[in-house]
């Protein structure tokens, strides 16, 4: 190095062009950080937003509790189905229930892509629903997606090379043939059941799943429950109904005992006149 100074400088001298300096030192880049006194930047992630991180396979719920009147829970089921079928989401579940005493619940499952998450949201949270309570959860299923596309790798490289073999130039014998044939079987076999299982994961990571839950409240005025007041008017028909079918039932069935009524009253008339003078 010190040989190589001195050329330097001797060339220098002797060509009389200054040497250029060196480059300064380069210094890796860092990310500002807030002081102590400044306010703390809250980073959003993929997952809260509905979308997996980079390099992932996150399986995410989401569960919303809705409470809103129970006259008008199939209205904003069906609301939302529609909603939903709209942005192309997939319907795992769907049930509604009429309980006791005009108690009404619903409950729906769908899966839908991340970018239409906020699309569904909005609509679940519109009057008059009213959210009572919200959460979600994140599974990570990396470690099962990934062993899965290894074991399907690995079952199509010996699907391939057993059809290699059994089409190839060297000749088998007819044992060796079965047996290869049967390992092929085989290998098809799990080769289909790997694919379905793949997808399967693969919908569960690449979509949200959104689990909603309709309470339907019962109408109330300050604290009383005004509901078997509004279920007695409701069924004032039907009751109006069966009342009329009891009697037309009683006089149905009264009907074949009328002339032995008749005759009874008509032999008693005159000991029960004498009865009655007495």
């Amino acid at each position: 190095m010190a040989l190589l100074a001195l050329a330097g400088c001797d060339n220098q001298e002797s060509t009389g062009v200054p040497v250029p300096p060196p480059p300064p030192p380069v210094i890796a880049a860092r990310a500002p950080v807030a002081d102590k006194a400044g306010t703390e930047e809250i980073v959003v992630t993929g997952a809260q937003r509905g979308e997996p991180e980079q390099g992932k396979y996150l399986a995410i719920t989401q569960s919303y509790s809705l409470s809103l009147p129970a006259s008008a829970v199939e209205a904003v089921q069906n609301r939302h189905l529609e909603t939903c079928a709209k942005l192309g989401c997939l319907v795992l579940e769907s049930s509604l229930d009429h309980g006791y005493a005009n108690r009404i619940t619903a409950r729906t499952s769908v899966r839908i892509s991340p970018q239409e998450v906020a699309a569904l949201v909005a609509d679940l949270t519109a009057p008059p629903a009213r959210v009572t309570s919200h959460s979600t959860a994140t599974e990570d299923m990396t470690t099962t997606v990934l062993d899965t596309d290894k074991r399907l790798e690995s079952k199509t490289a010996l699907r391939d090379r057993l059809t290699a073999l059994m089409h190839g130039p060297t000749h088998m014998s007819v044992s060796d043939l079965v047996a290869a044939e049967r390992e092929l079987a085989n290998a098809q076999g799990e080769i289909e059941s790997l694919t379905a299982q793949r997808d399967y994961l693969r919908r569960q990571t690449e979509m949200v799943r959104i689990d909603v839950d309709y309470n339907g409240e019962a109408a109330v005025a300050g604290d009383t429950d005004l509901t078997p007041i509004s279920s007695a008017l409701k069924g004032f028909g039907r009751t109006m109904v069966r009342a009329a079918a009891s009697l037309i039932a009683t006089i149905a069935g009264l009907l074949p005992w009328l002339p032995l009524i008749l005759l009874a009253g008509w032999v008693l008339r005159h000991p029960l006149r004498r009865l009655l003078r007495r």
